[in-house]
């Protein structure tokens, strides 16, 4: 993104369902180049997470709004 890195979150969930500063969030994160990719359950994940090798994982949940 701003300092030329490709950034991409996995999002356990809906765009559509977002809230708050949840949403907020989600759109600045778009706004600058990041790529959010939804999944819905454990093994969507675990085939996305296989398609490709991130050189860092940061885990980060966050409670409802």
């Amino acid at each position: 993104m701003r300092d030329g890195f490709g950034v991409r979150a996995v999002m356990l969930g809906r765009t559509a369902e977002l809230k708050g500063d949840a949403a907020r969030a989600h759109a600045d994160f778009r706004s600058l180049g990041g790529e959010v990719l939804e999944v819905k359950d454990a093994s969507e994940l675990e085939t996305v997470a296989s398609s490709w090798r991130p050189s860092a994982v940061i885990d980060a949940i966050f409670g409802p709004d």
